[in-house]
């Protein structure tokens, strides 16, 4: 089915004018997307990197809703003057040109794509880009314009039933869904502990600060920016060593044979903030023989994080 035609050049050139506005606000949205995510993800990423699992398919779709919406928002201020899909398809087409471009020269200029990459394979990402856009903007107004072409059908055989299953209300909603939703879940979820801060990145993310109170006395303090998740299994505790002897324990320091004592006994915990002091000749600072401290964690890195390693 196809609408009556519109004749005169003027309203060719006013569509072909109103493609191009949809595009540079549809490569404005895309550009956008690239600033939200890093500052939206990164503080979650940083703790536990199979959140990409949720992070990639949120951009994946995000993007792809965005370039429908570039295609159907253009086709929604002049769908009474498209005469069949060939029109629809022309209109994706220019708007997909447009907003493509716009978003090729940002990629290429801003240092998105790696530095000093040779012309041929730059012309060849420009070219992917514009080639994306395209094919986004153009599904979008089609779909469009045939969903407009389906309603009309079905309310000419019942009056009064119109229902247009693709809209731009549709669209919106869907981005905005799509924007927010899946960093709000991963956001809850870490802070709950519902999904685990448990990887080698998190474990990093681990802060100690050692002092000495006297001289035959250390206080060292652990603190994690992360809590602890019960479901995933306990956590080893920071091992602590002194002149590279295992202090972490005083069960650790008495099998040794030590001259040293640790309160609490039991030594460091992966908590929000632990403290343990250490005394003893061990750790004595004589004629000033410094004491070399250091503290490892295992946990999610077999072969251990060094989380400090200084002389007092």
């Amino acid at each position: 089915m196809t609408r009556p035609a519109i004749n005169g050049t003027c309203q060719k050139n006013r569509n072909i004018l109103l493609a191009v506005p949809a595009g540079i606000i549809g490569a404005v949205c895309l550009i956008f997307t690239f600033f939200y995510y890093p500052v939206v993800w990164t503080p979650l990423v940083t703790y536990n990197r199979f959140l990409l699992m949720i992070q990639i398919p949120q951009m994946l779709l995000a993007g792809l809703f965005i370039l429908l919406l570039s295609g159907a928002g253009v086709m929604r201020y002049i769908l009474s003057e498209i005469t069949g899909p060939r029109d629809s398809i022309k209109q994706g087409i220019i708007t997909g040109v447009v907003m493509g471009i716009v978003v090729a020269l940002f990629v290429v200029n801003t240092g998105v794509l790696y530095d000093n990459l040779p012309w041929p394979i730059i012309v060849r990402w420009f070219a992917l880009i514009v080639a994306i856009c395209i094919s986004g903007t153009v599904i979008g107004a089609y779909l469009f314009f045939r969903s407009h072409m389906i309603a009309d059908e079905t309310a000419s055989e019942n009056p009064g039933k119109k229902q247009v299953p693709f809209t731009v209300t549709l669209l919106v909603i869907c981005i905005v869904l799509t924007l927010v939703l899946p960093p709000a879940f991963a956001f809850i979820g870490t802070r709950s502990g519902f999904i685990a801060n448990d990887c080698s990145e998190c474990r990093i993310h681990q802060n100690v600060m050692a002092e000495r109170l006297s001289n035959q006395s250390v206080q060292i303090t652990y603190t994690s920016k992360v809590p602890s998740v019960p479901w995933v299994g306990p956590y080893e505790p920071p091992v602590i060593s002194i002149n590279g002897n295992d202090v972490s324990s005083q069960s650790v320091i008495l099998r040794q044979g030590i001259p040293c004592r640790i309160e609490p006994a039991e030594g460091l915990s992966y908590d929000t903030e632990s403290i343990v002091i250490l005394n003893g000749r061990a750790v004595s600072r004589d004629n000033d023989r410094l004491t070399h401290v250091v503290v490892v964690s295992h946990n999610g890195s077999p072969a251990g994080v060094t989380l400090y390693d200084n002389m007092l």
